[in-house]
């Protein structure tokens, strides 16, 4: 949350960041009974990651 913090990004970065990084951790725990799920999931959390700085990025 550092550039919503500097005020770089606004409130639309930090709740996607926020879910971004909910669904990465939640990856990380479900990897652990089934990889190939925790995988997607992880792909699916940083491609929310980058889109949120993108997005950000032009607003």
């Amino acid at each position: 949350p550092l550039p919503f913090l500097n005020g770089t990004f606004g409130l639309f970065y930090l709740s996607a960041i926020i879910i971004a990084d909910s669904l990465m951790a939640f990856a990380i725990a479900i990897s652990f009974t089934n990889p190939s799920k925790g995988q997607l999931y992880l792909k699916y959390g940083m491609f929310l990651a980058i889109f949120s700085l993108i997005i950000s990025g032009v607003l």
